[in-house]
């Protein structure tokens, strides 16, 4: 309703990371989980969410893709949008 009165409309998308090595093992504070990396099944998630309505939506409305910059959460909004990390339009930061 609020576009057709030409009103301008934002849509966020949240996404938690997918599963990360440090949610395996549990063992969070541990060195070698610090910046901990998406294990196979948490690839397969993102891959799962990509296909989603909303998240294909998404890849061709976004304007801007905001994340973290640990390691997990980087690599869940490129495999989670892949079309957006291949659009040159949409900043990542």
């Amino acid at each position: 309703a609020l576009i057709t009165q030409g009103k301008d409309v934002r849509i966020l998308h949240f996404v938690r990371h997918a599963q990360g090595t440090h949610n395996v093992d549990q063992q969070y504070r541990e060195a070698r989980h610090h910046d901990a990396r998406l294990t196979g099944f948490g690839e397969q998630q993102c891959e799962i969410l990509a296909r989603t309505p909303a998240a294909i939506e998404a890849q061709t409305s976004a304007s801007l893709v905001v994340t973290s910059p640990l390691t997990r959460c980087v690599q869940t909004a490129l495999l989670s949008f892949p079309d957006i990390a291949k659009r040159s339009d949409v900043p990542c930061v």
